[in-house]
């Protein structure tokens, strides 16, 4: 018998598993690369002459860094339950208040 992949182990859909991690992982590093962003705007100025032919053209780039995001560590709260009293039919509250 002759297998169709060189390892009995290996198949596609763990080629497909083996790529998707590796994705998956570098766009986690480029993400963590990548922390302080710039916000920039750029501001275009064109000189044009009497015929509306253009003479010069500028471009200006006004960039300022955003500020760095802070993480805040996760605050701990208690939480008690309180457990309450099963409901009672009416013949259980009489049955209790007449002692039987």
């Amino acid at each position: 018998m002759r297998l169709k992949y060189p390892s009995q182990y290996w198949s596609p859909q763990i080629d497909f598993h083996v790529k998707a991690i590796s994705i998956a992982a570098s766009v986690v590093i480029l993400m963590s690369t990548t922390a302080f962003a710039t916000d920039c705007k750029y501001v275009k100025n064109v000189v044009l002459d009497n015929n509306g032919s253009i003479l010069s053209s500028t471009t200006n780039y006004v960039c300022k860094e955003s500020k760095p995001i802070i993480i805040l560590s996760p605050t701990i709260t208690i939480v008690q339950k309180i457990k309450r009293q099963k409901p009672m039919s009416f013949r259980q509250i009489r049955n209790t208040a007449l002692g039987y």
